[in-house]
């Protein structure tokens, strides 16, 4: 029986990609983390936090507890320290910086409208 192995090869992304900054860029992010209700799981869990994205939900299901991580601009604990292809990766398919799965309780592609 031959076994997919591509399946779980990382994606090919290039490395030309650019995170843009603009504020048109900035707006549709912001407008886009609002309809794809991100806020809900990935809002802070303190009085401190709960305006920002860093994440510390339970989400509790029948394979175990599932924190929603933080995904402030933070270098140390957020997701400051990424590159353009790693927020590609993780938003297109569902993949961390190191190439592995991440643990979603979405589906990301589906939810960002990539196919």
């Amino acid at each position: 029986m031959l076994f997919p192995i591509w399946l779980f090869a990382p994606p090919s992304i290039t490395t030309a990609n650019q995170i843009p900054d603009s504020l048109e860029a900035i707006e549709r992010g912001e407008y886009l983390l609002i309809a794809g209700g991100c806020i809900s799981c990935h809002r802070g869990q303190t009085e401190e936090t709960n305006e920002a994205l860093s994440g510390g939900l339970a989400l509790e299901t029948d394979f175990g507890t599932f924190y929603a991580p933080n995904i402030t601009p933070d270098t140390e604990t957020g997701i400051g320290n990424w590159q353009a292809e790693d927020f590609l990766a993780a938003l297109k398919h569902g993949r961390t910086p190191n190439g592995s799965f991440f643990l979603s309780c979405v589906s990301l592609p589906r939810l960002c409208g990539y196919d």
